[in-house]
C-alpha cells in the first residue's frame, strides 16, 4: 500500500508538478514573464487574503449608507497631507463612561468629552454624535403611565473659546414593553438659529458696523440681526465653514441715494410748475420747500443713522404739503399723483432702512480656525427616573465623530464609502470572472477545435457552422440584454447575474480558439507517428488525449491568459453602462463615479481603472511570455 502511495506521487510529480514547475521558470526566464509572474503572484495574494477577510454581510456593507455614515463623503486619501496639501484628521470617540455626572436643578446628567486638534488650516466636514442605547422609562403615577426620555444636548467648545450648541433632542417612544427600553439616537447640527446667533455675537465689529451704520439703536440692531440671519443662510449650505471657523464680517452702506434723488426729483418738478396764482400756493410752497432741504440733507448724511431724521422730516412736511394742496384744491391731478407717489416712495424708504437690511452690503467670510476642540454629549434625567434599577449606564456608549477633509488610503465616494475596502475585495471578484470566463472558454475551445480536427465529416462541419454564426453575433448587444434580463429576473440575487454575465462570455467567447485549434489538430493527426499509433491499435481517445492535447494545450493556455483581462475589461464596460451584478467590482466603482457625474474626483476613478488595467497588463505579460515558449521563432523578436 506504501510502495502504490508513492508510485501515486511519484507520478503526480513527473506528469503534473514537474511540467509546471518547468514551465514557469520557462516563463520567469524572460524579462515580462518577471514582471508578469511578481504581478500576478501579488493579485492572486491579495485576492486570496481579501477572500479569507472578506464579512459576510459584504453587499449589505456595499449598498447601505447607513454603514459608512461616520466616513466623510467625497474626500481625498490621507496621503495628499505629504504633497503639501492641508488635512483636516478623521477622529472617532468611542466613550464608554461619562467624564462627569451628578445632580443639579431636578435633574441627573451625565456628560460624555471627546477633544479634537485640528493643526492645519483646513475644515473639517462635519462632527456628529451618536448615542448608543439611552433608556427611555415607563413608570406608574397618579394611576396613569408616564414616559420619562433624557434630554441629550450636543455642545463644541471651540478653540476661542466660543461654545456652540449645536442639537438639543428629547427621544421618545410611544409604547415602552416592560419599565424601560433603550434606542440610539443620532445628533448633528440642526441649531442653526443659535449657532447662527452665537457666531454672530461673537464676530460682529461694533466699532466698524457704528462707522457705517451710525449711533441709531434701532437701525443697529436691525443689522446685528441681518448679519445674523445671513449666517444661518449661508450656515445650510456649508456648515464646515462656520462650525470650524472664524468670521470677517464687512459690513458697507450700499447706494441708498439711487433711491431718495428721484423722490428729490419728483418733490422738486411739483414745486418749480406749481404757479403762483393756485389756490393756496403759499401755504404749499413751504411745506415742499421744506421737505427738499430735509431730503438734500439726507443725501449729504454720511451714515442711515444721519439721513432718518431728515427722511421723517421730508415725510412730515411732504404729508403736511399734501393735506393743505387738497384742503386749497391747490394742485392738478398729475401732480396730486406725483406727490402721493413720491410720499409712498420715502415711507417704503423709511421702513426698509428701520426693518431690512436691504441698504446694506454684508460679506462674511470665514478661515479655518486651527487648535482644540472639545466636543459634549449631555445626556439628563429627571430625577423622577429610577435610574438606580439600571443593571448599568442609562446610555451604553456615546461615539463622537468628527469628519475629516481626507480619509483612509484612496479616499471616499458620495456616500462615505472607503474606496481602498471596496476596491481590496474587488480583488478576488475580478479573479473569479477573470479566471471562470477564461478556462471554461479554453477547455471548450480546445476539446472542440481538437474534435473538429480530428473527426472531420459532419462533426467537423457542425462545430465549424455553429462557430460561424456565434463569431457573426455581436457581443456587446447580446450583453447588455441578457445582463437586464437577468436584472429583472435575478432581483436581489448578485450571484446569478453575474453567472449570467460570465456564461454568455463563454458561449461567445471559444470559437476563435476552436478554430486555430482544429488548424492545428488537422495538421498534427497528419504525422507519422499518429499513422503508427492508429496501426498499433491506439483508439482515438488515447490518440487524441496522449498525442494531441498535450501539442495545442501549450497554445490553449497562451489563449487563455489572453482572455483573462478581456473578460475583466467586459464586466467593466457594462458595470459603467449600467449592468451591474451588484457585487462590489472595479466596474462598478467607476459606475458610481459616473451615474454621479463626478468625473472630477479623481481619487473615484483613476485607482479601479488602475487596478484593472495593472490586471491586465499582468496577464499579458504571463502570455507574451508563453507565446515564445509556444512559438520559438518570437524569441529572436
Amino acid at each position: 500500500m506504501a510502495s502504490r502511495q508513492v508510485s501515486m506521487s511519484k507520478t503526480i510529480s513527473q506528469r503534473y508538478i514537474r511540467p509546471l514547475w518547468d514551465g514557469l521558470k520557462e516563463i520567469w526566464s524572460y524579462g515580462t514573464g518577471k514582471v508578469g509572474l511578481i504581478l500576478l503572484i501579488l493579485l492572486v495574494g491579495v485576492s486570496v487574503a481579501a477572500t479569507v477577510t472578506m464579512p459576510s454581510n459584504l453587499l449589505a456593507m456595499w449598498e447601505s449608507p447607513a454603514y459608512w455614515d461616520e466616513n466623510p463623503m467625497l474626500v481625498p486619501p490621507e496621503w495628499v497631507s505629504y504633497l503639501g496639501q492641508p488635512v483636516a484628521p478623521q477622529s472617532v470617540s468611542a466613550l464608554t463612561k461619562p467624564v462627569s455626572s451628578g445632580e443639579q436643578a431636578g435633574f441627573m446628567y451625565y456628560n460624555y468629552t471627546a477633544k479634537y486638534e485640528l493643526t492645519q488650516p483646513q475644515y473639517p466636514q462635519d462632527v456628529t454624535a451618536k448615542v448608543l442605547g439611552a433608556a427611555i422609562f415607563s413608570i406608574q403615577a397618579n394611576n396613569t403611565v408616564k414616559v420619562i426620555s433624557p434630554t441629550i444636548t450636543f455642545i463644541l467648545i471651540r478653540p476661542d473659546n466660543l461654545t456652540l450648541t449645536l442639537a438639543t433632542t428629547s427621544p421618545t417612544i410611544s409604547n415602552v414593553s416592560g419599565w424601560y427600553t433603550r434606542m440610539d439616537v443620532k445628533l448633528s447640527l440642526t441649531n442653526y438659529g443659535g449657532v447662527g446667533q452665537a457666531l454672530g455675537a461673537r464676530y460682529i465689529n461694533e466699532t466698524q458696523l457704528a462707522e457705517v451704520v451710525g449711533s441709531n439703536t434701532t437701525l443697529l440692531s436691525v443689522v446685528r440681526l441681518g448679519i445674523m440671519n445671513e449666517i444661518v443662510t449661508l450656515m445650510r449650505s456649508f456648515p464646515q465653514y462656520y462650525i470650524f471657523g472664524k468670521l470677517v464680517i464687512k459690513v458697507s452702506l450700499g447706494n441708498i441715494s439711487s433711491d431718495i434723488t428721484p423722490i428729490y426729483q419728483q418733490v422738486d418738478s411739483v414745486l418749480k410748475s406749481l404757479p403762483e396764482t393756485a389756490p393756496g400756493a403759499n401755504a404749499v410752497k413751504p411745506g415742499l420747500s421744506n421737505a427738499l432741504s430735509s431730503l438734500q440733507a439726507a443725501l449729504n448724511a454720511r451714515t442711515p443713522s444721519g439721513m432718518i431724521p431728515y427722511l421723517y422730516s421730508a415725510l412730515g412736511n411732504l404729508t403736511q404739503a399734501y393735506a393743505m394742496s387738497i384742503a386749497y384744491n391747490t394742485f392738478s391731478a398729475n401732480q396730486s399723483t406725483t406727490l402721493s407717489s413720491s410720499m409712498s416712495s420715502l415711507s417704503k424708504i423709511i421702513s426698509d432702512l428701520e426693518t431690512t437690511t436691504k441698504y446694506y452690503n454684508i460679506d462674511i467670510q470665514t478661515q479655518p480656525l486651527t487648535g482644540s476642540y472639545v466636543a459634549q454629549v449631555i445626556v439628563s434625567y429627571s430625577t423622577e427616573a429610577p435610574l438606580t434599577r439600571l443593571p448599568g449606564l442609562p446610555v451604553s456608549s456615546v461615539r463622537i465623530i468628527f469628519k475629516g477633509s481626507a480619509y483612509g488610503l484612496l479616499g471616499t465616494d458620495d456616500i462615505g464609502r472607503d474606496l481602498a475596502v471596496i476596491l481590496y475585495y474587488g480583488f478576488p471578484v475580478a479573479m473569479a470572472i477573470g479566471l471562470t470566463a477564461a478556462i471554461a472558454t479554453t477547455l471548450i475551445g480546445l476539446v472542440l477545435g481538437v474534435i473538429s480536427g480530428y473527426y472531420g465529416g459532419y462533426v467537423d462541419e457542425a462545430i465549424q457552422r455553429t462557430v460561424d454564426v456565434i463569431g457573426n453575433i455581436p457581443l456587446l448587444p447580446i450583453l447588455i440584454l441578457l445582463g437586464q434580463i437577468a436584472e429583472l429576473v435575478f432581483v436581489n440575487n448578485p450571484f446569478m447575474i453575474l453567472m449570467t454575465i460570465i456564461v454568455v462570455l463563454i458561449v461567445f467567447g471559444w470559437g476563435g480558439l476552436a478554430i486555430t485549434v482544429r488548424t492545428m489538430t488537422l495538421s498534427i493527426k497528419e504525422e507519422p507517428y499518429i499513422e503508427a499509433a492508429l496501426a498499433l491499435g491506439a483508439s482515438n481517445n488515447r490518440v487524441i488525449m496522449k498525442h494531441i492535447l498535450p501539442q495545442v494545450a501549450a497554445y490553449g493556455v497562451a489563449s487563455m491568459v489572453f482572455s483573462v483581462p478581456s473578460a475583466i475589461l467586459t464586466e467593466a464596460g457594462l458595470s459603467v453602462l449600467g449592468i451591474r451584478s451588484g457585487y462590489p467590482t472595479w466596474g462598478a466603482v467607476l459606475s458610481r463615479a459616473r451615474d454621479s457625474n463626478r468625473y472630477d474626483v479623481w481619487w473615484w476613478i483613476v485607482p479601479p481603472g488602475l487596478l484593472i488595467s495593472i490586471t491586465s497588463l499582468a496577464f499579458v505579460l504571463v502570455g507574451l511570455a508563453i507565446e515564445k515558449m509556444v512559438e520559438p521563432r518570437l524569441r529572436t523578436l
